[in-house]
């Protein structure tokens, strides 16, 4: 049976967040702008043709409770391959709901090389959620701050 997906984010229809990222990276602290601009239509346009690639993770929601960080709603999940990852939730908190099946796009940017290397050089950017079609909702929400809608990395954990 195939899976019926709800996408829950879009990092295109955040305009406020893609333009606050764009400023930041123009001044050398974000990403990278070689060879575009983060979040421009010749950036959007390089990962439709390849040129940046996407990427996609996909299993299964296992926890919804934040418990590492009150602030940020975390979630864990399990991919298909088995790994363990634990990540920020992107658009509607309430529809990670455990049991459900998830599918996150992203693309690995470089980032700018004025950031400070604890950061790292590269950071995962989710572009894309999407949530398997449940009228359930968690019932796990801690915390008043909405998740960071954009740079995030990926806790791996093998299972």
């Amino acid at each position: 049976m195939d899976t019926r997906w709800d996408l829950i984010y879009e990092l295109r229809s955040h305009e406020e967040e893609v333009r606050q990222m764009q400023e930041v990276s123009a001044k050398g602290h974000g990403f990278s702008t070689t060879p575009h601009l983060f979040g421009t239509e010749e950036w959007w346009a390089a990962i439709a043709s390849g040129s940046i690639e996407r990427r996609t993770i996909e299993g299964t929601i296992t926890e919804a409770k934040p418990e590492r960080l009150p602030d940020r709603q975390e979630f864990r999940m399990l991919t298909q391959d088995g790994a363990e990852l634990i990540g920020v939730r992107h658009g509607d908190p309430t529809r990670y709901v455990e049991g459900l099946r998830i599918r996150f796009e992203y693309v690995t940017l470089q980032r700018s090389p004025d950031t400070p290397p604890e950061f790292g050089t590269t950071a995962d950017v989710v572009i894309a959620v999407w949530i398997e079609h449940s009228q359930k909702r968690t019932p796990y929400l801690h915390s008043v701050l909405p998740p960071f809608p954009w740079p995030i990395d990926f806790d791996r954990e093998r299972a």
